[in-house]
């Protein structure tokens, strides 16, 4: 200001802050709407700012204006710039019940303020909602009990094909064991047979053959001769028990056809008897065979 100023420290007022507070604008996103319209109406979930621009009459300088702001706390005050312009941004605000309050500074004195409270509600999304977190819940339940479901079929499907798989091995080692059982058996009688056909017979061609050997000078040109019959005969038997045995061999194989072939018990006695005549004859015993040729 130019020129003289006469002031009067008596005289003088303090202009002071003081009045009521207004809200110039509220805008939700780019939308501007009323103050009656924005505490009767529900805010959007989806809404991403929440802007309002505070008004009030205040004849002093800026740095005296003391604003503050609090969102549904009863304690904590935020202060406002009013350098930068007094205005609030609420920025994704979740669903829920709002009680906004404003306050200025009216001046000297404790509590003098001009409080400004704005209610306002921010609805909820269709996926906010208890009762969808419900239906997720029973979804989710639903959805595990039918995998859990599918996995007992399938792992009962699969105990199924073991319990198959299984039968058919037990039924194959069976079958190996019917098999086995079969070839000790075999084994038996082989070792029955070797014990008695082949090793008694060996014993004779031994004794007969060393007492040829020995005795040759002492025994007539007639009892050589017979021994060396004997022999023959000995030999040719056991061919014939070899060739036997073997067709025996033969004869376990289920798949062998057996053919039915005429005997002569008396025959075979006898042949049994060439087998043992001579070391029967050296322990004085005789041999008789009472079958009856036909």
């Amino acid at each position: 200001m130019d020129g003289l100023l006469w002031v009067s420290p008596k005289t003088a007022k303090p202009l002071l802050p003081d009045g009521p507070i207004y809200i110039d604008e509220i805008r939700i996103d780019d939308e501007r709407i009323s103050e009656a319209s924005f505490e009767k109406n529900i805010v959007p979930r989806s809404h991403r700012s929440l802007f309002l621009r505070i008004g009030f009459s205040a004849w002093c300088n800026p740095e005296n204006i003391y604003l503050d702001y609090q969102l549904n706390d009863s304690t904590k005050w935020i202060p406002l710039s009013v350098a930068e312009g007094p205005n609030i941004r609420l920025n994704n605000l979740p669903p829920g019940e709002y009680t906004l309050r404003i306050r200025k500074s009216n001046g000297f004195g404790e509590n003098n303020f001009s409080i400004k409270t704005i209610r306002f509600v921010v609805g909820r999304a269709w996926y906010d909602p208890p009762l969808f977190y419900l239906l997720c819940t029973i979804g989710l339940i639903v959805v595990i009990n039918q995998f859990s479901r599918y996995q007992n079929r399938r792992l009962l499907k699969r105990q199924k094909e073991l319990e198959v798989l299984v039968g058919e091995k037990t039924s194959d080692l069976k079958e190996q064991n019917t098999l086995l059982e079969k070839n000790n058996r075999i084994k038996s009688r082989l070792i029955s047979i070797i014990s008695h056909d082949i090793i008694t017979p060996l014993k004779f061609l031994t004794v007969a053959g060393r007492g040829l050997k020995e005795n040759k000078k002492q025994l007539s040109e007639e009892e050589q001769q017979e021994t060396i019959y004997d022999i023959t005969d000995t030999a040719q038997e056991l061919q014939l028990l070899s060739t036997n045995i073997l067709n025996w061999i033969k004869y376990q194989n289920e798949n062998s056809l057996l053919l039915p072939e005429a005997v002569s018990p008396h025959q075979l006695t006898e042949q049994v008897f060439g087998l043992l005549r001579t070391l029967a004859k050296e322990k004085n015993l005789g041999l008789v065979n009472e079958i009856d040729p036909g």
